[in-house]
């Protein structure tokens, strides 16, 4: 049975490693000049930046930011609608923030030292993202805000002003590993089952759903440029967070072989619902690909945008 935690726990290596250096160096230094500035404003030295994050799934951008050694109390919100995430997140989140140098600050399970003693507030809500929104009306705005690998499953024309009204005056938005319409496993096989492969399974984002509010789309990447060109935000950073997944000196790294599972399964569903291919053609490429990957050959890349940015 899938299980949605588990293979957000096999891409997390690779996210890592994908996550484009320069997009979130400016991430974190806005975080930093936010709380800098705010100091300022309220004449105070111990300035809270409120960050959410929004699907934050089992929490691997949490721990990327507790070990960022920011130079501010932190108050950050995850968001996520998957109770199996939740649960994830709060079981292992000691574990985490010990290993990282943390101490607790008080009998509250969610508020903690940094190494460098600033205060960590931490909060989960287990809620939709739609009605997490309309609950934050008035609620005075966010500092920051994170999407990783969400932004693809909405329609973005109507959801991004939406989600951006989370953010308060000059609050900061990053908003990384958005699919941008390449999925290559390699070595090729038969080049036109491969790209009538990849058409189909590129098609299954765009027709997610028939309500525009939740249609997936296979270029996220280029098309959440293209709204927020229109929107009253600057755009600070733009990068690429490809995946390259390779079998290095004949062996996968990390969990890579699981996460490269996980990803024919979900090409294998997709082709099992379509019209457009041959049942003995989609079943004789899975099987193709599941060797080379049971041998360590299957390669695969897909490109995917990181994005930096600020409400005006």
């Amino acid at each position: 049975m899938f299980n949605y935690a588990t293979y957000l726990e096999s891409k997390g290596p690779l996210d890592a490693r994908s996550l484009n250096q320069r997009v979130w160096d400016g991430f974190v230094q806005a975080l930093n000049d936010q709380a800098v500035h705010g100091a300022k404003l309220h004449a105070s030295s111990d300035r809270t930046i409120r960050l959410v994050e929004v699907g934050g799934g089992i929490g691997a951008m949490f721990r990327r930011i507790a070990a960022a050694g920011l130079t501010c109390n932190l108050a950050y919100t995850l968001v996520d609608i998957e109770a199996v995430n939740i649960e994830h997140f709060r079981s292992n989140l000691e574990d985490w923030l010990v290993a990282l140098g943390y101490k607790k600050a008080g009998g509250d399970p969610g508020r903690w030292q940094s190494p460098a003693g600033y205060a960590l507030d931490i909060s989960v809500v287990h809620e939709d993202i739609h009605a997490f929104i309309a609950q934050q009306e008035g609620s005075g705005g966010w500092d920051g805000l994170i999407a990783q690998a969400f932004l693809d499953l909405f329609d973005l024309d109507t959801f991004l002003s939406e989600l951006l009204s989370l953010l308060g005056s000059a609050g900061v938005f990053y908003f990384p590993i958005n699919f941008d319409g390449i999925t290559s496993f390699l070595p090729p096989a038969e080049p036109s089952v491969d790209m009538l492969v990849e058409s189909i399974y590129h098609q299954s984002m765009d027709d997610r759903s028939r309500q525009p509010a939740l249609r997936g789309r296979s270029q996220s990447g280029r098309h959440l440029m293209q709204v927020l060109s229109g929107l009253p935000v600057h755009l600070l950073e733009i990068g690429s967070s490809d995946w390259v997944v390779f079998p290095r000196a004949g062996q996968y790294a990390d969990k890579d072989q699981a996460f490269l599972a996980h990803m024919l399964r979900f090409v294998a569903g997709e082709l099992e619902k379509s019209n457009a291919i041959d049942t003995d053609v989609a079943l004789q490429w899975i099987a193709n690909r599941q060797q080379q990957l049971h041998n360590n050959q299957l390669m695969l890349l897909v490109h995917q945008l990181d994005l930096l940015g600020q409400v005006r």
